[in-house]
């Protein structure tokens, strides 16, 4: 089974080994003919500052500065990886999420691998990392890696989406619930792992008894828990899932999903990220950008 056949691994340039290039060739090794490009994407703003020299004088300067990057970095590989197949590319960007978002579309790249770490949430609001800008801007899904391992009969935990209302137009919810399941399946296979469903529905506003006095929270709580039971036990029944692998909790999807990780022990969260452009790409609050800094395994996101 070829899940993914061209993968393209963003390179650390700080921290050895490379996590999420030894995780790309994991999948690899899982498959046939799979190709890895790894792009490194180097930057110094002093290069851009200095006025001593020419446009032309400091282009040549940042050529040199790539060709040594390169050397060395080849050199690091075949001594960590010496028996990989490796496309390595080096680039001078100075917005990494730029090269790296124009280089999995030049290759038509059908997965991205990074390695991420947490990030600062009220720098964040400032300075968006490129872990989120993939997130919203990529047209493949992205893979974000932490370092741990992928154990055989490992838990892989799908976040699936249920509208409150029936009376919503469902079919986009149910094709991107549908595509999230059917990833789930083919990595199960893939990796000899294990599918658990997580879902998570709003609790009851804490005033909103006060606000309408005769208002039944508990029978409103019930009303909303057994909505989303139901869709959840149909959705898990049609691909074949245990119930006893339906996890559904009451609170922020983020919150829910980081706790049914936890105590499933997961290696691997697969939900879907909207693509955003424009203004709309500079908002934070994406479920997929907040999980990622509460759990402690990877993180895969569809479009």
């Amino acid at each position: 089974m070829n899940k993914y056949k061209n993968i393209l691994v963003v390179a650390d340039q700080v921290n050895t080994p490379q996590v999420a290039l030894s995780r790309a060739l994991y999948l690899a090794s899982q498959q046939d003919n799979v190709s890895i490009s790894l792009l490194l994407v180097i930057y110094d703003l002093s290069y851009e500052l200095t006025s001593l020299f020419s446009s032309d004088e400091r282009q040549s300067m940042q050529d040199a500065i790539v060709v040594e990057e390169q050397k060395s970095f080849t050199k690091q590989l075949e001594q960590d990886y010496p028996d990989a197949k490796i496309n390595l590319k080096l680039v001078w960007h100075k917005r990494p999420f730029e090269s790296i978002l124009e280089e999995a579309k030049l290759n038509n790249h059908d997965l991205i691998v990074k390695s991420t770490h947490d990030h600062n949430k009220l720098s964040a609001v400032m300075f968006t990392p490129t872990d989120w800008h993939l997130l919203r801007k990529s047209q493949c899904p992205v893979l974000l890696v932490k370092d741990h391992d992928w154990p055989i009969n490992g838990n892989i935990v799908a976040a699936i989406q249920v509208l409150e209302s029936t009376n919503l137009s469902t079919q986009d919810d149910d094709s991107i619930n549908e595509r999230i399941t059917q990833e789930a399946l083919q990595l199960k296979q893939l990796l000899n792992a294990n599918i658990h469903l997580a879902n998570a529905y709003p609790s009851t506003p804490e005033h909103i008894s006060i606000e309408i006095p005769n208002f039944d929270a508990v029978a409103y709580n019930q009303e909303i828990e057994e909505h989303h039971k139901t869709a959840m036990y149909t959705h898990a029944e049609k691909f074949n899932i245990t119930k006893e692998n339906v996890h559904i909790q009451s609170g922020a999807p983020e919150d829910v999903i980081a706790d049914i990780v936890q105590d499933v022990d997961a290696e691997l969260v697969i939900l879907g990220a909207p693509t955003r452009n424009g203004f709309s790409a500079f908002l934070i609050g994406n479920t997929a950008e907040m999980v990622i800094d509460s759990i402690n395994c990877d993180l895969l996101a569809l479009k």
